[in-house]
Formats: C-alpha cells, structure tokens, sequence
C-alpha cells in the first residue's frame, strides 16, 4: 500500500537550487533573500526546514492579489536577465525601468486606495471582559494571529484580554512567589509558544528566566553573570539548553557570541588540540553538534574551516573530547494503550520533544509510526502504564 507525500518542504540548500532553476536572484544576492524573509518574520526555521508564518501567508496573500505581474516568477526571471543585458550594453537603462515603473506606478496606487487593512479586523464577537468587539491581530513577537479586544488602546478603561484562533485564552503576566536568584525580586509567570515560562519582575535591567522542569518545579534557564563579552563588551548570560548543556551566551541577540561553561557559570578553558587550520594556521577546537564532536577553526566566523574527527584525531584526542551523551533507556518510557497506526503494536511510547509529548511505536527505529498527542490519551496516561507489548516466541521485547 502506498500513500502520497507532500512535496519536502525547503532548507536553504534546495531553496537556493530552486532559485537558480527559475533564474530567480543571483549568487551574491542569494544569502541576502534567505536572511530578509527570515528577519522579516516571513518563514521560521525548525529542524532545518522553511516553514510559512501566518504574517508570511498574509504578505502574500495581499502581494499577489494586487501585484500578481510583479509576484509572477517569469517576471522575476526576466527583469533579472534585462539587468544582466544593461550591464552588457545590450539594453538602455532607462528602457528597462520605464517598461517596469509605469504599470507598477498605478498597481501601487490601486493598492494604497483599495488593499482592505488586515489591523483590527472585527470577528463579529463581544469580548467576555467588557463587551467591545473583538478583533484579529498580528504578534509582532511570534508572527502569528491571535484575537484581542478592541479596547486595549483605551486611556481610560483598557481591556487587555486576548485569546489563541483555537480559542485558549492567552492570560498576562502573573506575580509569583518565586524568588529571581540574581536580584531578589519576584518571577512573573508568562504563557509563550512553547508554554509556560518565568521572567523577573526588574526586566530588562535583570534578564533571569526559568522554565518549567519535568518535575513540575522552575529552572533557571538564564542567570546574568559578571563576564563581559570578549567581542562585544556586554553582560554575559549563564544559561542551561534543554539537553542540560551548560554556556555563556552574549545578551546582546546580535552579538550570538557563545562559551561552554561550567557548574558555577565560569567560562571552560579551550582545550588545545595541537590542530592548526589548514586554510588560517589558527588552532583548531573541538565543538559538538548533534552528530557529536568537531573540529572547527578558532577563527570563526571569518574563516569557517571545518573537518571530522576521524578514527585516527579521534585516538589522538581522546583524553579532550567530550563524553557521548548517556543513553535513553527505551525501557523506562511510560507507555499508554494505543496502536501503532503503522504496524499495530500495542502499546505506544510517550516521548518528549522541544515541541510537546507524542506517542512513538515500541519498535523504533524499525517501525517509526507516531500519534499526536490527545486530551483523551492524556486521561489514559493518568489511569496508569499500559501492559509491555507482546514478545513472540523465542524473540526478545520490542523495547
């Protein structure tokens, strides 16, 4: 049996051969494109690929409704080689910008006069609070839509109830009796897109977060230290990912300046691998990514060296590398009573990603079948384990 697939969707690298496939950008303009719709909240990066922001579906919604010459991929491709032809001499400047402006001059008037205002738009509901209208608006912050009340700009008597398109309200900032460890003043309990999170009471001036841990209990995620940025000279925050790695990461987001750390939030010293960059002669460090250790040029970013460690540099650096990460025990996975809906193994697995729980089959990576996660398996996970899954004989357990 066979099921239709949608086509991949992009990473830089297939955007990028699409691009040149339709004669779209040229190579010094491509990284420019991929950072413009990125930094303009149009698309956002997960697990490496292009995914569409509901401010991103919008912008083109309305682009092509009123500039569809303009948003025509023929028509990029043949202003692009027009361009090439002016600095050949084959065409007059002037030629190739009046063919363009003067259409798109009364195109752009017709929009400014007609393109409906997608800010405020009424949904035809009261809000529950005070009873205005309630409207459609766009985050700034997260790219998305959400609902809010019409009377939050009032002076007077402002309403600041909002609510998600699937209709959860979206509840403010809310004092806890949390204690921020870096200034002594109170945690404000937020709701953000990945759920719930703390920041302190004196943000900005303290930039200490928390998250919530698996036991229910605040971590803190982000504490400011006295390190300064060896790049740019400002604060240096002690953070802890999600997998439990330590680091020093600039405050400032442009800055993205980064430095493992230890327990106490110092910085780690960088081992010397006796490496030098074939390309810089600068030493080599060992860096880790999620297929594990690395040599990478010290120099980095502006030289961008990188190779493997190889069975050879990997008994050369022994005493350096890092430690793998332990082992999951497949084992001590809660389980629910649901099938595979792939190959009908009972029971499921609950698993855990940056994203949420989800159910995964037993017999992954052999089978890797999966289900969302659902209020009515979360009442099955609350009844208590399922039974192990069922061994044939003479085989061994799924898990």
């Amino acid at each position: 049996q066979h099921f239709t697939q949608p086509p991949p969707r992009y990473n830089e690298a297939s955007l990028v051969k699409s691009m040149e496939k339709e004669g779209i950008g040229r190579p010094s303009t491509y990284s420019s494109i991929i950072k413009v719709i990125q930094d303009r909240g149009y698309v956002e990066q997960r697990e490496r690929r292009f995914y569409a922001t509901d401010i991103g579906k919008l912008v083109t919604k309305l682009l092509v409704g009123s500039f569809d010459n303009v948003m025509d991929l023929k028509f990029t491709s043949h202003f692009e080689e027009e361009l090439d032809g002016i600095e050949t001499g084959k065409f007059d400047y002037a030629e190739v910008l009046n063919e363009f402006w003067e259409p798109f001059q009364k195109r752009l008037q017709d929009a400014q006069e007609g393109m409906p205002s997608q800010r405020n738009v009424e949904i035809g509901e009261a809000c529950p609070k005070c009873g205005r209208p309630l409207v459609e608006q766009l985050s700034t912050k997260t790219k998305g839509k959400f609902i809010g009340c019409s009377g939050w700009k009032d002076k007077e008597a402002p309403c600041t109830f909002k609510r998600s398109l699937d209709g959860k309200e979206i509840l403010g900032p809310e004092v806890t009796d949390i204690v921020c460890p870096a200034c002594g003043k109170f945690m404000l309990k937020r709701d953000g897109r990945f759920g719930v999170f703390f920041t302190c009471e004196g943000a900005p001036d303290c930039p200490t977060t928390m998250n919530v841990g698996a036991d229910g209990n605040p971590v803190v995620t982000a504490v400011p230290t006295k390190h300064l940025c060896p790049k740019c000279g400002k604060m240096l925050l002690f953070k802890t990912a999600r997998n439990g790695n330590r680091y020093l990461n600039c405050i400032d987001p442009k800055c993205k300046y980064a430095h493992d750390a230890d327990e106490k939030g110092d910085p780690k010293p960088i081992p010397d691998t006796g490496i030098a960059c074939e390309k810089c002669g600068k030493p080599m460090v060992i860096k880790v990514s999620w297929r594990g250790p690395f040599l990478s040029c010290s120099g980095y970013p502006g030289c961008r060296n990188a190779k493997s460690i190889n069975a050879e540099l990997r008994e050369k650096l022994k005493d350096i590398l890092p430690p793998p990460p332990p082992k999951k025990d497949k084992a001590a996975l809660q389980t629910v009573d649901e099938a595979c809906p792939q190959c009908g193994t009972t029971p499921m697995q609950v698993r855990k990603t940056f994203r949420g729980p989800f159910l995964g089959c037993t017999k992954y990576p052999d089978c890797k079948g999966t289900k969302k996660m659902t209020p009515e398996i979360e009442e099955k996970l609350k009844a208590g384990p399922a039974a192990p899954a069922a061994v044939p004989d003479g085989g061994e357990p799924a898990f």
